[in-house]
């Protein structure tokens, strides 16, 4: 769960200005596209509740895609608020 997360989060490709509302969206895009079809909805719903609405932190995300190559990569280089994210939400 913790890379379909990873993969949904760090691809996002939403305006910097993006609400975590939007996040949802995206993440269940990107999940659907990077693991197959599948039941996202309640992992993505966590991610957007999680993230609320901490601009920075959805900051952070946005501008996972362009910093980094791979899930593992992202992972490392989250911020410990951004982890603590993606951990809560990965089961």
């Amino acid at each position: 769960m913790k890379k379909l997360l990873l993969a949904a989060s760090f691809v996002l490709a939403a305006p910097l200005t993006a609400g975590a509302s939007e996040l949802k969206g995206e993440c269940l895009r990107v999940s659907e596209e990077w693991t197959g079809p599948g039941d996202y909805e309640a992992a993505c719903t966590c991610f957007d509740t999680e993230v609320g609405s901490n601009q920075a932190l959805i900051d952070e995300f946005m501008a996972f895609d362009d910093n980094y190559s791979s899930n593992e990569e992202a992972y490392e280089g989250a911020s410990a608020e951004a982890k603590a994210v993606i951990d809560a939400c990965e089961g």
